[in-house]
């Protein structure tokens, strides 16, 4: 039986996580997704995600938080993360370089950038 990767996306902006994962589903993924930095923290902990796709402008809380949230619990130190935005600032790409190198995409993305990404960071969708 196929096992699924699966990826947590957190981002306030419903039309882009719809898209996102539309198309990481079409492509073997289990999604599941989070519109606030802290309903994607408890999700994460329920969801276990290889990955997690954080918007840096979440409406509660900054993304880089997210990450270190997640980075920081014991069930989820294998999730990798990726950190989508629609503009980096200076201020954020200090606070990216704070939690470790992260791949850093800016809105829009292009689907193809994406998918090389997450498999690039967790392989294909089905193992």
């Amino acid at each position: 039986m196929l096992k699924h990767k699966k990826i947590l996306i957190v981002d306030d902006e419903e039309e882009a996580v719809w898209f996102f994962a539309k198309f990481l589903k079409k492509r073997g993924y289990e999604v599941v997704t989070a519109h606030t930095g802290q309903d994607g923290i408890a999700l994460a902990q329920k969801f276990i995600p290889h990955l997690a796709i954080i918007d840096l402008g979440l409406p509660d809380m900054d993304g880089s938080d997210v990450a270190v949230k997640i980075m920081e619990a014991p069930l989820l130190k294998e999730t990798k993360i990726m950190f989508i935005t629609g503009t980096l600032t200076d201020e954020e790409g200090g606070k990216i370089d704070l939690i470790g190198n992260r791949y850093v995409l800016t809105k829009p993305c292009e689907v193809d950038k994406i998918l090389e990404v997450v498999e690039r960071l967790i392989g294909a969708g089905q193992e």
